[in-house]
C-alpha cells in the first residue's frame, strides 16, 4: 500500500512530460509552417516581379515588331519625300514652270504627307493597343499572385496588402509608366518629324510660287 502512491505520482510525471513534449512539437511545427508560408510568399512575389521586369514586359516582342514596321514605313515615306523634292528640278528654268505645275507638286506633297501621317497614326494605335493588352496581362498575373498570397496567409490581411502594394503592384505601375513614356516619346518624335517635313515642303512650295 505504501508503494502505490509513488507509482501513481511517477506515472503522472511521465504523462506531464509527454504532454509538454507534444506541445513543444506542435509549436515547432507551427513555427516551421509560418516560416514556410513566409518563404513561399516571398519567393512567389520575387518570381512575379522578376517576370514583370523581364524583357517579356519591358521590351515585348510585339511592340518591337510594331516599331520596326513603323520604322520601315517611315523610311519609305522619307524616300518618297526626297524623290518628290528632287522633282522640283524639273520645274525650274530652263524648264517651263507654270502655276499649274507648282500647284500639282504642292498637292502631291500634301497627299504624300497626309498618307504618312495616317500610316504613323495607325501604327501608333497598334502599339497602344499592344501595350493595353500587355498591361491587362500583367494585372491578371498580379491577381493570381494576390490569390496565392492570400492562400499562403503568412501574415494578417493588412500586412499582406501592404507587402503586395510595395513589392509587387509598384513594379507593375513602374513598368506601365516606363512603357507609356516610351510610347509617348515615339509619338512625339513622329509628330515633330511630320511637322518638319510639312514645313520643308511648304517652304519649297512658296519658293516655286515666287519663281
Amino acid at each position: 500500500y505504501e508503494i502505490m502512491p509513488s507509482l501513481v505520482g511517477s506515472e503522472m510525471c511521465i504523462r506531464d512530460r509527454e504532454i509538454d513534449l507534444e506541445k513543444q512539437k506542435i509549436e515547432e511545427w507551427r513555427a516551421a509552417m509560418e516560416q514556410w508560408r513566409a518563404l513561399r510568399t516571398n519567393h512567389t512575389i520575387k518570381t512575379f516581379t522578376d517576370r514583370i521586369e523581364s524583357t517579356e514586359f519591358t521590351e515585348p516582342a510585339d511592340r518591337l515588331r510594331l516599331f520596326e514596321e513603323l520604322r520601315q514605313d517611315q523610311l519609305k515615306a522619307h524616300d518618297n519625300m526626297l524623290e518628290h523634292i528632287e522633282m522640283v528640278t524639273e520645274l525650274l528654268p530652263p524648264n517651263a514652270i507654270t502655276p499649274r505645275s507648282v500647284q500639282r507638286w504642292s498637292e502631291e506633297s500634301t497627299s504624300d504627307l497626309d498618307a504618312w501621317d495616317a500610316k504613323a497614326q495607325e501604327g501608333m494605335g497598334k502599339v497602344q493597343d499592344s501595350e493595353k493588352a500587355l498591361q491587362e496581362k500583367a494585372m491578371s498575373l498580379y491577381e493570381e499572385l494576390k490569390a496565392d498570397v492570400r492562400r499562403y496567409a503568412a501574415w494578417p490581411p493588412d500586412v499582406q496588402d501592404q507587402k503586395l502594394n510595395t513589392e509587387a503592384l509598384s513594379v507593375v505601375e513602374e513598368r506601365q509608366a516606363q512603357a507609356a513614356a516610351t510610347i509617348r516619346a515615339a509619338d512625339d518624335f513622329l509628330q515633330q518629324q511630320s511637322e518638319i517635313w510639312r514645313e520643308s515642303c511648304s517652304l519649297l512650295g512658296g519658293f516655286l510660287i515666287r519663281m
